[in-house]
């Protein structure tokens, strides 16, 4: 079963309109390619001859691509169940999935008049573990999953299944195949993986009790760490990028002299990751605490699973500006699969989907957008990467809020300003109190696709998200196959397609979607004409030279067209010293907040760390201390959301991250 045309526009028109958008013929074109394109797919594979590619479409940021998705699911919804084609949706986010299933179940109550129908859709993700198996997964006609959930699936199949293996579970749907599986926003679709000699070492520490039960596993864990040393004591190596392997350690000559290459067959270390559980690493330092047990256990668990994949795949050796890596990528998405369609609203600018065959990329109807009430101000001359920006996060930090302070001191209101930063200025960033103006902070990684921001007017691009050199590589192999040493050194080389240097078109394009997300997160994704224009805004954004900034404004011009850019005439001085409000020690406790964010389960960080790294002054942190033991404060409500607890041990404090 199809959904019709006309019905599906209708259903549209009275969405959006409920949520306050002017409707547009552009905007009613957009939704039809995003109709057309579904119902093409699910035909599709319906036909055994049928060779049809993944479909990319990008309609912009606030067109309602997300709105479009749901409303499909739930006019698929109404049809008998023996005719639903069955539909995955990937997501990126847990809170997303969750509230994507939600909003399909609402809607199809009411499509349907029935307020008792069970739930249609269900979200499957990490927060679920343990109470949705993947058995359950079949019986709901649409089933909404993170990225990520591959990963656990991998882990639960227990077994040493392929990609295709895992997505057939995904499919299974009353006992036959789903025919429509679309990915909402821009996921990727190739997995990156990475370990360093310490890892390495890490593991063979804390798994010896387990190394009798696992000869082979421990023989290809030594063979990674002798890889390792013989390239550390190689004087006369030159190269920063090798590749070490080019096949997976199965077809190693290496494996054939050892009388290994009949068990390397099937490689596979989910028995090892494991029976990992067994073992109590907290004793084999001389302790007795299971929060600390848990925290050695993660972190063996994260290096077995990128050894996993170096193993699978190919090895490649990197060595820029930071400890030496292994690096691998693959392929997540079956490449024969049918029935696949993906919404990114940054697919034109992302040179990606050139590297991935088989998908072709839909543009949007002209005039869907138009941001020509945005200005977008630019200063030159900034070093804008996160080493360079944390070393003196504090200084910048105020020195940007005194800048915008004055900027915005003459206006009628308060400007409503979300700040995009690094995850590790933002806490410092969080602690200034601006004067003049309204500030929310974000960090890289954290925006994309939220709506939180969407009556803001101002948008701060506060440094830049680059990427490691060696993970452009990294992903054009894991979409063409492995390349030569060679190849990674000589940049005349990387020429591919349209692209002379696909290693740095790769990066330049991440750049920019990754810029044009976060600025969309403000109220220009809006649209409030019939000519697609949005409302004033504004968007401040620091760049490096203006050689190295040309690129990334030619993209942001292409994907805001009408977009006016503007000189802004800033630099990182540091100016008057602030002085401090005596209401402002919520700042401090949503600078303390959101440092302790990036612990993870079992992770223990001294509460003197957290104090000296964000600068807070005895007399505050007391205060704090005080706050974070107080039930009722925002401080004390946050770190039990967060899971993290505030001990004393030995006459010394430190923050536990304890769950999820």
């Amino acid at each position: 079963m199809t959904v019709p045309m006309a019905l599906f526009l209708e259903k549209m028109e009275q969405r959006q309109k409920g949520f306050g958008n002017v409707i547009t013929a552009p905007l009613r074109l957009s939704w039809s390619q995003l109709c057309n394109a579904f119902n093409e797919k699910v035909r599709a594979t319906e036909d055994p001859d049928a060779t049809e590619t993944w479909k990319v479409l990008c309609p912009p940021t606030g067109s309602g691509k997300t709105q479009s998705l749901i409303v499909y699911a739930s006019l698929l919804n109404t049809s008998p169940r023996f005719l639903h084609p069955g539909m995955i949706i990937v997501t990126r986010r847990i809170e997303d999935a969750d509230k994507i299933a939600q909003q399909i179940n609402d809607l199809t109550r009411e499509y349907t008049s029935n307020d008792t129908l069970s739930d249609m859709a269900i979200s499957y993700h990490s927060g679920k573990k343990g109470r949705v198996g993947m058995n359950d997964l079949a019986a709901h006609p649409i089933l909404v999953i993170c990225h990520k959930a591959y990963t656990l699936a991998l882990d639960m199949l227990n077994r040493n299944a392929g990609i295709e293996d895992t997505w057939d579970f995904f499919y299974n749907f009353d006992g036959r195949s789903r025919k429509l599986v679309v990915i909402d926003e821009a996921i990727d679709l190739v997995e990156y993986a990475e370990t360093t000699e310490e890892d390495i070492e890490f593991l063979l520490r804390f798994g010896t009790p387990i190394k009798e039960q696992f000869p082979f596993e421990w023989r290809l864990l030594q063979c990674m760490q002798g890889i390792f040393e013989g390239i550390r004591k190689r004087k006369e190596q030159k190269h920063t990028e090798m590749i070490l392997a080019d096949r997976p350690v199965a077809q190693w000559p290496s494996m054939l002299e050892h009388g290994l290459l009949e068990t390397c067959q099937r490689v596979d270390f989910t028995e090892f990751k494991n029976a990992l559980r067994s073992v109590r690493m907290d004793q084999l330092i001389m302790k007795n605490d299971a929060e600390e047990n848990r925290r050695l256990r993660q972190k063996c668990y994260d290096a077995v699973s990128a050894v996993d994949a170096i193993f699978k795949t190919f090895i490649f050796y990197s060595r820029n500006n930071t400890k030496p890596t292994f690096n691998t990528a693959r392929l997540l998405v079956p490449p024969e699969l049918k029935g696949g369609v993906i919404l990114d609203a940054t697919a034109s600018c992302n040179v990606v989907y050139d590297l991935f065959d088989g998908a072709t990329v839909i543009q949007p109807p002209p005039g869907t957008r138009n941001y020509k009430n945005v200005r977008l101000h630019v200063s030159y001359g900034h070093k804008v990467g996160t080493s360079d920006m944390k070393k003196n996060a504090a200084a910048l930090s105020e020195s940007l809020v005194n800048h915008l302070d004055e900027t915005f001191a003459e206006e009628d209101g308060k400007r409503k300003v979300l700040v995009v930063t690094h995850k590790r200025v933002e806490p410092l960033l969080i602690q200034q109190i601006p004067k003049h103006f309204i500030m929310s902070v974000g960090h890289w990684g954290a925006v994309d696709g939220s709506n939180d921001w969407n009556d803001y007017d101002t948008a701060v691009i506060f440094g830049l998200p680059y990427k490691p050199k060696r993970w452009a590589a990294s992903i054009f192999m894991g979409y063409q196959g492995v390349q030569s040493t060679m190849w990674l050194h000589d940049p005349s080389q990387r020429s591919f397609k349209a692209h002379d240097d696909i290693r740095r078109a790769i990066d330049v394009s991440q750049m920019v979607a990754d810029i044009i997300q976060a600025v969309n997160r403000i109220r220009c994704r809006q649209v409030i004409d019939e000519d697609g224009n949005c409302p004033p805004a504004d968007i401040f954004v620091m760049l490096p030279s203006p050689g190295e900034a040309e690129s990334l404004l030619e993209g942001i011009s292409k994907e805001m067209p009408g977009i006016v850019i503007t000189d802004w005439d800033y630099h990182h001085q540091k100016q008057s010293k602030r002085g401090r409000k005596a209401t402002g020690r919520g700042n401090w406790d949503q600078s303390i907040a959101a440092h302790l964010r990036s612990l993870n389960p079992g992770d223990r960080i001294a509460a003197s760390k957290v104090k000296k790294e964000l600068s807070i002054k005895d007399d505050a942190w007391k205060d704090a201390v005080t706050r974070m033991r107080t039930p009722g404060t925002y401080l004390f409500s946050e770190l039990r959301l967060q899971g993290v607890i505030y001990q004393m041990e030995k006459q010394r404090s430190f923050f536990l991250k304890t769950t999820s």
